[in-house]
């Protein structure tokens, strides 16, 4: 009833509508396209399995982190000039950092440093525990000083736990390798 009746109010003939149904169109149509690509190249058990096995292999530690996130060079280094002077960690993020902990002292939790910015993780790897880094680490966020107050390895769960998750995971990769083919093979303009 409420169609009918903003078909008879003419609703569907309002600009808004007309570009919300337009985008609604190239939504089912590109999911449809997935589900063709899917379905031309499913990711199988195998594959899933592989990828896992891979993981596994790679093994590695995870870190319990705090950081100081600064704007520039300059004020990263003047942290750590402080914390060299004896400060506490937590009391210098607090009145240094940006970053929303910044009122944790910083506090990150337990990280992977393969899932942060790479100059991130190579300075988890490379800090002591109960150390932070006497030179600052730029990321595309800014300039951090980072303590690791702990590691541990990482535990992967069984395969039948997450073999739904990576068999998800390894579908969406297909699909941007289709669409990296296609921004190759594609003619775009941009107009102003």
């Amino acid at each position: 009833m409420l169609y009918q009746e903003a078909l008879k109010q003419k609703l569907d003939q309002q600009k808004a509508v007309q570009i919300a149904l337009g985008n609604q169109r190239r939504e089912v149509i590109s999911q449809a396209l997935v589900g063709q690509i899917l379905r031309k190249n499913p990711v199988t058990e195998k594959e899933a399995k592989a990828f896992y096995d891979k993981q596994s292999a790679a093994g590695g530690a995870e870190y319990k982190t705090q950081h100081i996130l600064t704007k520039d060079e300059k004020s990263a280094k003047q942290a750590i000039e402080r914390l060299n002077g004896g400060e506490d960690f937590a009391k210098v993020a607090k009145s240094v950092s940006t970053d929303s902990n910044a009122g944790q002292g910083g506090e990150i939790g337990w990280v992977n440093p393969g899932r942060m910015p790479p100059a991130f993780g190579d300075a988890l790897k490379k800090t002591p525990v109960g150390q932070y880094t006497k030179t600052p680490v730029q990321t595309k966020y800014g300039w951090h000083v980072i303590k690791v107050e702990a590691s541990r390895p990482i535990t992967m769960p069984a395969f039948d736990q997450v073999k739904g998750r990576l068999m998800q995971l390894l579908a969406e990769e297909k699909v941007s390798e289709y669409i990296s083919k296609l921004q190759k093979q594609a003619d775009i303009k941009i107009t102003k």
